[in-house]
């Protein structure tokens, strides 16, 4: 949306009966977001709080707010700065969501950067989740698996996995495989031969089960 002449990026929330805006929150002047937010528990209130994963200005970012919806007899007020429902904020100036390499990444070909999708996951079995990204490195360009804790106060880096073959690492995914393990999966791609790897990474310290097992694919 144009905000004195910039392209800002808005965090919405849609009232499902009327589809009036409810609640809503300027998040800058972002790259071109791709990742879906992710809506978690973090306290334990039974109020669920929203989780967002962009880049901006050479820097990524993950914020969560707890939103509080006004409405009166007049209908929703959604604006303000909402300054006071932002719980936290982690960035990485090292690290982006939003890959630099592909057909439409130019600006003038509309910034679509391919970018994985977040997950929630029980990572160490506790009943609580943990929040895991597909992210690049910029200086290497390498993919990278970052496992954040977190909670209503802070989030924090569980581990992080650097994959050493391939340019675009997937959506992750999760899989309990008995009551005391779990894993992480998820495929690279190399985008200048369309070679792929599976990666199963241990969910608890992210390390790697299988170290790019190769599909044997050439196209």
């Amino acid at each position: 949306e144009d905000v004195g002449g910039n392209s800002h990026s808005f965090l919405r929330i849609i009232e499902g009966e009327d589809a009036d805006l409810a609640w809503e929150v300027d998040l800058g002047q972002t790259d071109e977001i791709k990742a879906s937010p992710v809506i978690v528990d973090l306290d334990g209130d039974n109020i669920q709080e929203i989780i967002v994963s962009f880049d901006m200005s050479g820097t990524f970012y993950v914020k969560s707010y707890s939103p509080q919806l006004t409405c009166s007899v007049t209908g929703w007020t959604p604006g303000g700065s909402h300054i006071t429902e932002l719980l936290w904020t982690y960035s990485d100036s090292l690290l982006m969501i939003g890959s630099t390499d592909g057909p439409y990444v130019s600006s003038t070909l509309g910034g679509h950067k391919p970018t994985a999708q977040p997950l929630l996951a029980d990572l160490d079995l506790d009943g609580t989740a943990e929040l895991v990204l597909s992210l690049i490195e910029k200086n290497s360009d390498d993919p990278v698996v970052l496992a954040l804790d977190i909670t209503s106060t802070a989030a924090t880096s569980i581990w992080q996995k650097t994959l050493d073959k391939g340019t675009h690492p997937s959506d992750p995914a999760f899989v309990q495989t008995d009551e005391n393990t779990a894993f992480i999966l998820l495929t690279s791609v190399q985008s200048s031969t369309s070679s792929m790897w599976v990666w199963k990474l241990d969910a608890n310290d992210g390390d790697a089960n299988w170290d790019g097992k190769s599909l044997g694919n050439l196209n």
